[in-house]
């Protein structure tokens, strides 16, 4: 829908209304598209009659709340002038409505409870529990007192068998030293007592294999005519 009314696009720029009314302009296009688009067949629709002479048709507004069309936007200047910030003031303080009906009511002097009298159990409680508490706290201090002793006097004696077995612990040590020192020395005793045992007996066996083989080896080499005087032979 095309309304020539409604500006269309920048509202900054000011439009001219053209001063003669372009009723006979929309009345042929709107008979021409009607034309275009009715269809075969469909009876061609009653157009607005010409105007008689003399006068013309006219755009005219119908809706409830009227509208002037003008070229010119209207300005107006206007002022205000604001007074000082001023602070805000406190917030009162919030008390809720009161509700209920008041009522009162007298209380003699001993109507209720004597303090005196009732206060008395009660004291009893608080003494007797303050007591009985200190006396524990008391114990707990001795018994931790004697705890730490009991343990002071057990680290005592296990820092002393500490030093007694390692001081066993060094003289088993030395004693196993000593013994293998000793059985070291033994078997040294005893291999260079087998050598010596070797060689007298391989001497004594040496000695004994030379005394009679010399005296056989010069038989024989006599025998065999190694040995021969030279006299006699000639």
């Amino acid at each position: 829908m095309f309304d020539r009314r409604v500006v269309r696009g920048n509202t900054y720029a000011s439009r001219m209304l053209p001063a003669e009314p372009v009723l006979h302009l929309a009345s042929r296009n709107a008979q021409a598209s009607s034309s275009t688009r009715r269809a075969p067949g469909r009876p061609r629709a009653i157009a607005t009659p010409e105007p008689v002479h003399g006068r013309r048709h006219m755009d005219v507004q119908t809706d409830v709340y009227l509208e002037e069309l003008t070229d010119v936007v209207p300005e107006t200047d206007t002022t205000t002038q604001t007074d000082a910030f001023l602070d805000r003031p406190p917030t009162p303080q919030f008390v809720p409505p009161k509700t209920g009906v008041d009522t009162a009511t007298q209380i003699e002097q001993g109507e209720l409870f004597n303090f005196d009298a009732e206060v008395e159990p009660l004291l009893e409680v608080l003494v007797g529990k303050v007591l009985e508490q200190a006396l524990m706290e008391v114990l707990e201090e001795d018994e931790l007192a004697a705890m730490r002793q009991h343990q002071e006097h057990f680290e005592a004696i296990r820092s002393a068998d500490l030093v007694a077995a390692q001081r066993l612990e060094a003289a088993e040590r030395r004693k196993m030293e000593e013994k293998e020192r000793r059985l070291k020395q033994e078997r040294e005793r005893k291999e260079r007592e087998r050598v010596v045992r070797a060689k007298v007996a391989a001497s004594a066996f040496a000695r004994g294999y030379l005394n009679g083989i010399v005296k056989n080896v010069f038989q024989q080499l006599q025998d065999t005519g190694y040995f021969y005087d030279p006299v006699e032979r000639e």
